[in-house]
Formats: C-alpha cells, sequence, structure tokens
C-alpha cells in the first residue's frame, strides 16, 4: 500500500483553495476600503467641526489645516497619519466649505482619485463607492 497523496487529489485541493481565495481576497480588500472610507469620514467630520468653532471666533471659515488645530487634537497629525491613503483639502469662502478626502492612488486604479466630502452643513458626499 501506497503512502502519499494521488495527483489528482492534489489537483482538487488546489483548485479548491484557489477557487475560495478567488472569493475571499476580493472580500477582503473591500472590508479593508472600507475601513479606509471610514477613518477618512471621521477625519473629515472632526475638521467640519472644528471649521465651525474656528468660524465663531474669526467670523470666516480657514482653507488651513494648521488652522483648526486649536479646536481639535492634533486634526493636522490626523491626516498627516493617513497621507498614505488620502490627500486632504478644504474649499473655503466666508459662509461656506467643502472638505475634501481625495483617495490616493493611480486614477486608472479602482479607488484611485475617488472623493469623499463634507460640507457646512455636515452633508457627506463624494464619488468613492463606500462613502
Amino acid at each position: 500500500m501506497r503512502k502519499g497523496f494521488t495527483l489528482l487529489e492534489l489537483l482538487i485541493v488546489v483548485i479548491v483553495i484557489g477557487i475560495l481565495a478567488g472569493v475571499a481576497i476580493p472580500q477582503y480588500l473591500a472590508v479593508v476600503e472600507r475601513g479606509k472610507v471610514a477613518a477618512a469620514k471621521n477625519n473629515l467630520a472632526i475638521a467640519a467641526q472644528a471649521e465651525k468653532m474656528y468660524r465663531t471666533e474669526h467670523t470666516a471659515y480657514t482653507g488651513n489645516f494648521s488652522d483648526l488645530d486649536n479646536w481639535t487634537e492634533g486634526i493636522s497629525d490626523a491626516i498627516a497619519a493617513h497621507a498614505a491613503d488620502w490627500n486632504y483639502s478644504i474649499a473655503d469662502a466666508a459662509d461656506t466649505f467643502t472638505i475634501t478626502a481625495t483617495r490616493v492612488g493611480a486614477a486608472g486604479s479602482k479607488h484611485g482619485g475617488k472623493t469623499v466630502t463634507i460640507n457646512e452643513t455636515n452633508h457627506v458626499g463624494g464619488d468613492h463607492d463606500f462613502h
């Protein structure tokens, strides 16, 4: 009696593992991306709240994240910590602002260049699939 596996048995195991990986890896990547979007939305909400506090003292919104550090615990540091995943910007006017997080990545990649935004009314928008 022989010990070991036949070639057919090994082939079946490889095929089953390939099918499982083909399903699991895209799902894992989607969960990771949702987590990154959640972190961006959290940073956007904190920055939006800081913009509102800034305006109470200066009668206008700011376009500079470092101006917001006085009203939050280091929003600039939080944004810098996610710089590998997102680029943040503020478009401000006297009575309005829109803070945008733009996903870092090649423009042709699935999520590269996609955005998540928040404005002075706390409306969250953008063109990212998971916003």
